[in-house]
């Protein structure tokens, strides 16, 4: 049920229907409800057309949020080269490689679910790359990409956190940018409410209400005080309310081009899945299926990929050789500042109320932007939040590091013991320890590559360019400063911000998809009504946050992809 704030009550409406209300056709399938099928799904769905979300996760509502370890526990699935363990429609979906992890949201709203909520807009010279389509680097080179920027700020509504409010970890951030040259601090635009708002403005403001944020940090284990814009409170209400229907447990596993002598002239694709509620994927069961004369694969960097791969092996479908090529972590890098000096309160409160003056603030309140270091990289570096549920799992990586001799140089045994550690959970958390979320300018490139009937991550020489290097030695001098111990990632090279596998181009010698999302057939022109939109497509790193990008490429192939659908 929703969680109550003060005397209000926040009782969105369920947007998801029973899978018996599924249809045997529609004229557009979208596979997905993160920003690229959210979105698609928002725009297409305009009451002429018959459009349904297909959404592996299930449906949370604020208030349904792990906020215990034992609860978030619960919701953990692991995918390892070895086996998938757990629930597969659990909301924290790790996926471990031994080269580069990665952790996702799973649910409907995709990651938006469980992300950090920065909303920022990358240079504009980044769209300038040559690995674009040229049709995106004009737009860029014309100012005309702003438009489709605008469109999505204007659903997800990022604001900055009010002046008045100073967290200890973002003023121990400024701390930082006033300590280096060539560094600029700013406060970060975040899809999290401050004020409260009535039900006026756009379609999907009008579709949910929001509450002020609390401050209690805990935005990446799930928001329970409704006051983080998700897909959930944006666009999938649209959707819904343009009379889209939402299905959730359900995986779709290939597409299959549908076959004219079938006798639907219309029906273009076969959508094949499964439905994971009622426990069919135990099985060998044969994978249920419906038609569609558009499909749009919205999965992510993992899941569309994944989706094409076994699309390719299963039915013959035709597909460029750049599939999987180009994947990228964007840049991603986790350390940690442990046991500074001065408490930053970098804990989320967890099942705690949120009390005090001194509260933890959105999970990411700024960021300290870097110019002209190693080889003229640059740096985009974030305070951070740990959610007060998943605090322990951290504490335990730092004794795995100590255990294992992995701990880097420190300050002195007294400051990174076990014992210490403990004692620091024990009473709450690891509250003097400061995160650092950080984008480093990197251009090596990863590969997806399948094995058996998944996806693995293929990058020998992941986080290993002097751009990392250089981040090591700020964080380590900084922490030094602060009188602390830096810590490396206890959990290796991992990302929370996958891109590519299907990147655009200019051809299938290019790319998988056009600056559409259309799906190159290499034997000439594009698979007509196949369409990828989401973080896949992203053809370089943005060293950004990527939701904003991913929403707004979304907005304009949407509005491209409705010009060919009936």
């Amino acid at each position: 049920m929703a969680r109550r704030r003060g005397d209000l009550w926040s009782n969105p409406p369920r947007l998801s229907s029973p899978l018996g209300e599924l249809r045997p056709h529609y004229d557009v399938v979208v596979v997905g409800s993160g920003y690229g099928g959210a979105v698609n799904a928002a725009r297409l769905a305009d009451g002429r057309r018959n459009v349904c979300i297909l959404e592996r996760g299930r449906e949370l509502q604020s208030g349904d949020y792990p906020d215990t370890l034992e609860r978030a526990l619960r919701e953990f699935q692991v995918d390892t080269p070895d086996r998938h363990l757990f629930s597969p429609s659990g909301l924290y979906d790790l996926r471990i490689n031994p080269e580069m992890s990665v952790f996702l949201g799973c649910g409907l709203g995709g990651t938006s679910l469980i992300n950090a909520n920065v909303a920022l807009q990358p240079p504009t010279e980044i769209f300038k790359h040559p690995d674009w389509p040229v049709a995106i680097q004009l737009e860029a080179y014309r100012g005309a990409l702003g438009r489709w920027f605008a469109k999505a700020a204007r659903e997800l509504r990022p604001a900055k956190l009010p002046a008045e409010q100073s967290p200890r970890k973002l003023r121990a951030l400024k701390g930082i940018q006033e300590s280096l040259k060539h560094a600029t601090f700013e406060r970060a635009p975040v899809t999290v409410e401050f004020q409260k708002r009535g039900k006026g403005g756009t379609p999907s403001e009008r579709a949910t209400d929001m509450f002020p944020c609390t401050a209690c940090g805990d935005c990446v284990s799930g928001c329970n005080y409704g006051a983080k814009r998700t897909l959930l409170t944006s666009y999938l209400p649209m959707a819904w309310r343009n009379g889209a229907q939402i299905f959730t447990e359900v995986k779709v596993r290939s597409v299959e081009p549908y076959r004219i002598e079938n006798g639907d002239p219309y029906s273009r694709w076969i959508v094949h899945f499964d439905h994971l509620g009622s426990g069919r994927e135990r099985f060998t069961a044969k994978a249920l299926s419906i038609t569609a004369h558009t499909v749009i694969l919205s999965a992510g960097a993992l899941g569309s990929p994944e989706i094409l791969m076994r699309s390719q092996a299963q039915w013959g479908l035709r597909l460029s050789g750049m599939l999987g090529k180009r994947f990228s972590g964007n840049g991603d890098v986790l350390a940690f500042s442990y046991k500074n000096r001065e408490l930053v309160n970098g804990i989320g409160f967890g099942a705690h109320p949120p009390e005090g003056s001194d509260l933890p603030g959105p999970c990411i309140s700024g960021f300290v932007k870097v110019s002209g270091g190693v080889q003229s990289s640059d740096l985009l570096l974030e305070d951070a939040v740990i959610p007060g549920a998943l605090s322990p799992i951290l504490a335990l990586g730092f004794m795995l590091i100590q255990l294992s001799g992995g701990a880097p140089r420190r300050v002195s045994e007294r400051d990174f013991s076990i014992w210490q550690i403990l004692e620091d959970t024990m009473r709450g958390g690891v509250k003097a320890t400061q995160t650092y979320l950080a984008m480093v300018e990197d251009h090596d490139y990863g590969e997806l590559v399948r094995r058996g009937d998944r996806v693995r991550i293929s990058w020998p020489r992941a986080n290993r360019s002097a751009p990392y290097r250089e981040f090591e030695r700020l964080v380590r001098k900084n922490g030094e400063e602060l009188g602390g111990s830096y810590v490396p990632s206890p959990f290796g090279p991992v990302t929370v911000h996958p891109l590519g596998g299907c990147v655009m181009g200019d051809g299938p010698s290019r790319g998988v998809v056009d600056d559409t999302g259309a799906v190159f057939d290499p034997d000439g022109g594009v698979h007509a009504g196949l369409h990828v939109c989401d973080a896949s497509i992203i053809p370089v790193p943005l060293l950004r946050n990527p939701l904003l990008t991913i929403t707004a490429l979304s907005e304009r192939a949407a509005h491209l992809i409705a010009q060919l659908v009936p």
